[in-house]
């Protein structure tokens, strides 16, 4: 019964994200546009509706360590497996690989797994403090490997700045996109208690709700003109 109950839910993503591919093969709406579309929902209208859930949250319920730290347990498992995989087996660069699967998960989230989670259930808390480990943890550490290692590659021959300059220049980018400051700044607010006008949190809220349709109809139009494949 649950499942049935589920599956009328499942319609707006089915329509968005659809619609996205049909747009894209029928040349309704071009795929290059999915980039503008993208761009909107990832760093306006997903930024928005983190902003106020965080801020409205209970946050010793959203943040349960408990759970978080089964994920930092396991992201730590698939981390030592991917790495050790990687160097057993394949040729590319580990440097490529890391970006690749830091890329695939952080899309995974904030393009799928947030619109699911507002269509599904109105609201995407239950995601956030991944989001949050994902952006403000595992990134920095993987830019900071992959800085390290680059820098080790090549020495600092031939550069016109520092290795110490374009690593902090790197983490200092990667800590400071919309996502993350929008979190931030809705963690800090809720607790130091400080009001935010009902003006602002409707405004933010008006485009934050349409986060989820435009992420699945970016992704939609993407995919329709790429494919998917294993």
């Amino acid at each position: 019964m649950g499942a049935l109950a589920t599956l009328p839910k499942l319609l707006p993503i089915v329509l968005a994200f659809g619609s996205g591919v049909l747009f894209a093969r029928w040349r309704i709406i071009s795929a290059e546009s999915s980039k503008a579309f993208s761009d909107f929902a990832f760093l306006l209208a997903i930024p928005c509706l983190l902003f106020v859930d965080l801020y409205q949250s209970n946050l010793s319920v959203l943040f349960d360590w408990q759970a978080i730290g089964g994920y930092i347990l396991s992201a730590a498992i698939t981390i030592l497996l991917v790495g050790l995989t990687t160097y057993l087996f394949s040729s590319r660069q580990p440097q490529t690989i890391a970006l690749r699967i830091m890329g695939g998960v952080q899309v995974n989230t904030a393009y799928f797994a947030i619109p699911v989670f507002v269509m599904l259930f109105a609201t995407a808390a239950p995601v956030f403090p991944v989001l949050l480990f994902q952006v403000c943890a595992l990134s920095p550490v993987i830019i900071l490997i992959m800085e390290l290692g680059r820098a080790g590659v090549n020495g600092g021959a031939g550069s016109r700045r520092h290795p110490v300059f374009k690593l902090g220049q790197a983490l200092w980018s990667s800590l400071t996109t919309p996502v993350v400051l929008a979190c931030y700044a809705g963690i800090a607010l809720n607790l130091l208690s400080l009001r935010v006008p009902r003006a602002i949190l409707d405004g933010l809220s008006f485009v934050g709700a349409s986060a989820a349709p435009v992420a699945l109809f970016a992704l939609g139009l993407h995919l329709g003109r790429t494919g998917l494949s294993l």
